[in-house]
């Protein structure tokens, strides 16, 4: 087999086409059409194309290949080739997180009670596996403020100040081991304003302050539809840690 040129690919082209706008059956299809389009400009528009040099590739190709790359919007005007074009979809503003965390297995004399419950009964208020009961969901909260790493915002009810409906979160910055200034074994101390409010272990390592970065957010309400909107703040540039 030998390669063809591609003058003479684009002259294969142009006469395909050129047969294709002398054909009775498709001169009656674009009769049909509500503007109707001209053979001459079709077969202009054809000639067009068979001379353009997007076709006259530096590697010569086969008709075949050079047929599938060429688009027939390229090939016929606008109106001809509307049964090309797709509809716009509409995006949406949410992107749902398809991520479902196993946080308990169901054993047999677990299986009666809906899952939502048993989280209730087991884990004692908490949204996480109660291992240290010195640490619960606000000592992971306040890891992340006293070391600058996320400012928070809770937002309660107005009737209820204790009922917290939605909260955010603006990520600040995420430490490194380099950026601990210490051994991550070596303990920190809480200031006395978090420990003062809420009765929790009074110090924290870097690998407390990894697991904040999971356990601070598993908070809910009574009514189980707290919220969270969780945003890096703008314009700071970032160095995160691989475990991130």
């Amino acid at each position: 087999m030998h390669a063809q040129d591609p003058n003479e690919i684009g002259s294969q082209i142009k006469k395909w086409i050129e047969s294709l706008s002398q054909s009775s059956e498709v001169a009656l299809a674009f009769s049909q059409m509500k503007e109707e389009t001209p053979l001459k400009q079709i077969a202009g528009e054809a000639a067009k194309i068979a001379k353009n040099n997007e076709i006259v590739l530096n590697k010569p190709k086969s008709l075949k290949n050079v047929l599938k790359e060429t688009s027939l919007q390229d090939v016929f005007p606008k109106e001809i080739a509307v049964s090309f074009q797709t509809a716009k979809q509409k995006s949406s503003q949410y992107f749902p997180n398809k991520y479902f965390e196993k946080i308990l297995v169901l054993e047999e004399e677990f299986s009666e009670k809906p899952p939502y419950i048993l989280a209730k009964e087991l884990f004692n208020g908490w949204h996480f596996k109660p291992l240290d009961y010195q640490k619960p969901q606000q000592y992971y909260e306040n890891i992340l403020v006293q070391t600058g790493s996320i400012l928070f915002k809770h937002y309660t009810d107005l009737k209820d100040p204790n009922f917290i409906t939605h909260s955010t979160a603006q990520i600040l910055k995420i430490l490194r081991p380099r950026d601990w200034g210490e051994n991550p074994n070596s303990p920190k101390k809480f200031l006395a304003k978090f420990t003062i409010k809420i009765d929790h272990h009074p110090y924290f390592t870097y690998w407390d302050y990894q697991m904040a970065w999971y356990n601070a957010f598993l908070m809910n309400n009574q009514h189980m539809r707290h919220s969270w909107l969780i945003y890096f703040k703008y314009g700071t540039q970032f160095k995160f840690p691989n475990w991130f």
